[in-house]
């Protein structure tokens, strides 16, 4: 029996979704709906909590976009990329067909939908209004406005990604954006039309994004991943995993693999989470404790380098960061940061995965372009400033993070006199390395 996948059923079921009581532990729907209405979400700002009229702003922005389709990327093909938005498609199409084989796959960003071609029944336009202006009213009073005021929006993007699938006979769905609230939702919905579909988590911690994940497959890239499996084996059920390289190795892993780096000496490179440019901006909080973080690492490593003149400090900015308009406030930031201590920024032309070896330590706040630098063999420490539960005490992990000067101390002289081949050894990081990984060693054979 076919499934109805009207628009005004998707309506209807992403609110009883959001409503179960289910043990997301033990049910399928208990675990979409927890998403639905717990997971953090990054589509609206923080100030969307309490804003009583975000309901009434999404439910026009959804109208408007109706009358303003957006396009698949790529041509129609039985494999299917699915994100957020439309960013770096072209990276992340290569890095798909580079791991799973799939040459071709096109693009969905959610932001586009619905597409060109796909027309709502006049019922269906109908419901999504009666749905959205009830959901408008709501958020007036609810407090979780931020996620309600989503519901609606997720129901018509669910639509149109139906009924693409459906069209052009996708049996293969990768999952780019797996921590986006409604991201089970859709998944649930691909499973049952038979989609065989993917989750493609990025290298950071699966705890604080995606702890919760249905789907026939999942891909990992560090060992850290395949631990959480094992801890959250309840709420992570994919029933495949598979060992990917990071997902932005692809611009950077000719650089290392085939044409090992010997890094600078004496010389610490911090890599910015622009938390600070984050916070101004109103981003929504993800309890992780990063803009204090930040500012704690940052006030130890001028401590340091103050005791310690023979370190040089190198800042690798973040994107944000650089942004013409906001540069020279980045100046100056940097400046009170380490008024009295040198230092220089990286080259801003150079993407800071491709000059890892400028810096013999890597030192950053939970961020991924640490994964990256183990992935490519350097060295690296992790501030994990206020986090009781990352990382795991059980995990070689926790040998290169700290949450102290003392402890920052500590680790940069212990670190500074191994070798990076050492580094992993004594740190047991040996799987971080990329000569641990499948594809590496089947098209890199020389390089291990």
């Amino acid at each position: 029996m076919s499934l109805d996948r009207s628009l005004s059923s998707l309506l209807h079921e992403v609110l009883s979704k959001s409503n179960t009581d289910d043990d997301p532990s033990t049910s399928d729907d208990g675990l979409v709906g927890h998403c639905l209405r717990e997971s953090i979400t990054y589509r609206l700002p923080e100030s969307a909590k309490t804003d009583r009229l975000i309901g009434f702003r999404m439910m026009k922005r959804c109208l408007t976009k109706i009358s303003n389709p957006g396009e698949i990327i790529g041509q129609p093909s039985e494999a299917l990329i699915i994100q957020g938005n439309s960013n770096n498609h072209e990276r992340i199409r290569q890095y798909i067909a580079f791991q799973s084989g799939e040459k071709n796959p096109c693009f969905f960003g959610k932001e586009s939908a619905p597409l060109k071609g796909q027309v709502l029944s006049n019922s269906d336009l109908k419901a999504l209004k009666k749905t959205y202006l009830k959901i408008a009213v709501q958020c007036l009073f609810k407090k979780d406005r931020q996620h309600r005021a989503i519901w609606p929006w997720a129901a018509l993007e669910a639509w149109s990604l139906l009924t693409y699938v459906k069209e052009h006979n996708v049996s293969k769905a990768f999952d780019f954006s797996p921590y986006l609230i409604d991201a089970n939702w859709y998944s649930q919905l691909l499973m049952k039309e038979g989609v065989q579909v993917w989750r493609v988590p990025s290298s950071g911690p699966l705890k604080a994004h995606n702890r919760f994940m249905i789907g026939d497959a999942a891909t990992f890239s560090t060992p850290y991943h395949f631990m959480e499996k094992d801890k959250f084996q309840e709420t992570i059920r994919p029933k495949h995993i598979y060992k990917w390289v990071p997902e932005q190795s692809m611009n950077y892993m000719d650089l290392y693999v085939k044409n090992p780096r010997t890094a600078q000496l004496n010389t610490i490179g911090f890599y910015s989470h622009a938390s600070w440019v984050r916070k101004a901006e109103g981003h929504s909080d993800n309890g992780l404790n990063i803009h204090e973080g930040e500012a704690n690492l940052l006030g130890h490593l001028s401590k340091i380098l103050t005791e310690k003149p023979e370190l040089k400090l190198k800042i690798f900015l973040h994107p944000r960061e650089r942004k013409a308009e906001i540069f020279e406030r980045t100046k100056a930031y940097y400046q009170e940061q380490f008024a009295s201590t040198k230092y220089e920024f990286s080259d801003p032309n150079t993407p800071s995965s491709n000059a890892f070896d400028e810096a013999d330590i890597g030192i950053a706040v939970y961020s991924t372009i640490l994964y990256e630098r183990l992935f490519c063999g350097f060295k690296s420490l992790i501030g994990n400033y206020g986090m009781t539960d990352f990382p795991d005490p059980d995990s070689s992990l926790a040998n290169i993070c700290f949450q102290s000067y003392e402890a920052l101390k500590d680790k940069i002289e212990q670190v500074s006199t191994l070798s990076n081949l050492q580094f992993f050894s004594e740190m047991g990081l040996e799987g971080y390395r990329f000569n641990t990984y499948p594809i590496v060693q089947d098209k890199y054979p020389e390089s291990l």
